[in-house]
């Protein structure tokens, strides 16, 4: 009797990134792709619905020019919509830092994008933008 073995389709991750944003948590995967962004299992357009939130969330991507390079997956859980917009820019910024070809710092500084969460900010007293 001869089994076959499903071929596991293994995808790997360029960049990760985990951020947070008043209650809500996001867990982002980067990954090579056209740009095609799913949060929760969903199109971020259709998940958010609100163009401000969307255009939260696609910041870094715009910033750094690679909205068209990579696809993103996002885990989001807790929060409001607009804390949990704010928390995948966080994890989008933080995965794009750890993948590492772009140089980001700058760019990041000059469009304001924080690469720190603000309740570590609050704690630390620290400067948020990199």
């Amino acid at each position: 009797m001869a089994t076959t073995k499903k071929e596991e389709k293994k995808v790997e991750d360029l960049g990760r990134g985990v951020g947070r944003r008043k209650t809500a948590i996001a867990r982002v995967y980067l990954r090579e792709g056209d740009g095609k962004i799913t949060v929760n299992g969903r199109n971020v357009d259709e998940y958010f619905g609100n163009e401000l939130l969307v255009f939260i969330v696609k910041q870094p991507l715009e910033a750094t020019d690679s909205l068209a390079k990579f696809n993103i997956l996002i885990n989001v859980i807790g929060g409001g919509p607009a804390g949990q917009a704010g928390a995948c820019r966080l994890g989008i910024a933080r995965a794009l830092l750890m993948f590492g070809d772009i140089p980001v710092t700058d760019v990041f500084r000059r469009v304001r994008i924080p690469v720190q969460s603000y309740t570590q900010r609050a704690k630390n007293s620290e400067e948020v933008f990199v």
